[in-house]
């Protein structure tokens, strides 16, 4: 496992583990503890506390420089205050919660060049159709976010207009139309049709669909791809035209 993974591992696992101790002191607080402390409760919140002050350790040896500085808290303290101990061990939770999701919703770097290559695209899109252009500079954006459903709807929304811009009423006349005018390369042809399924699903018809960040990334890439050719297209559309009135102008 490559360091990057494995701190990627920590902090997942840190995340959990903080997370559960939110989860185990918001259940306390909402039991009727206000009244009475017995003893059964007492040892559930020190064992909270013990929990708390393992992961605080294990937080502090992430030594990020612009992490919060978690507070101590003490076993002592859960029979003197424990309605206060509580409220600041979750609100020390929050933090620590925000903090680690901050670290973990991090680009890596090979997602940072994919996005930055995706980006270095976009002026020539522009040109091609300021729509799209738009579409697509959102869901870079999005994706930049993590907002991955986002990322998958708006390039799904670019290819489906690209294909309903393509001659042909289902996805393989268009497929046809594309490699009759040397657009498709033959060992594309099966992630065309893949591509425009896909599309059509998230757009129009999963509603279930909850799209992690690779799918979420190839589908972003994949809109580019489509956009580029339509790019093609268009062009090879307009020379078809030209090379037909230069025909007609021939015969008068």
């Amino acid at each position: 496992m490559s360091d990057m993974a494995g701190r990627r591992a920590n902090i997942m696992a840190l995340l959990s583990q903080f997370k559960s101790i939110y989860r185990s002191v918001n259940e306390l607080l909402r039991q009727e503890i206000r009244v009475v402390i017995g003893p059964f409760i007492l040892q559930r919140i020190k064992g909270v506390i013990r929990s708390y002050e393992e992961a605080r350790a294990r937080f502090a040896r992430l030594a990020v420089p612009e992490a919060p500085t978690l507070a101590y808290i003490e076993e002592a303290e859960a029979g003197k205050f424990p309605i206060r101990l509580l409220e600041r061990m979750k609100h020390e939770c929050e933090m620590a919660i925000t903090f680690l999701e901050s670290l973990l919703y991090e680009l890596t770097p090979d997602e940072v060049d994919k996005l930055n290559s995706l980006r270095n695209e976009l002026n020539s899109i522009k040109a091609l159709d300021p729509g799209i252009h738009l579409h697509l500079e959102n869901a870079l954006m999005e994706y930049e976010n993590r907002h991955y459903l986002s990322v998958t709807i708006l390039s799904g929304k670019v290819i489906v207009y690209v294909l309903e811009q393509i001659r042909g009423k289902s996805y393989e006349e268009k497929l046809k139309e594309l490699k009759s005018r040397n657009i498709l390369p033959e060992y594309l042809e099966v992630d065309f049709l893949n591509a425009a399924k896909r599309a059509r699903n998230y757009y129009t018809h999963n509603i279930d669909t909850s799209p992690a960040a690779s799918d979420a990334l190839d589908m972003l890439a994949r809109s580019f791809q489509f956009a580029n050719m339509l790019k093609k297209y268009r062009e090879s559309i307009e020379f078809s035209q030209k090379d037909e009135n230069r025909g007609n102008h021939r015969e008068n």
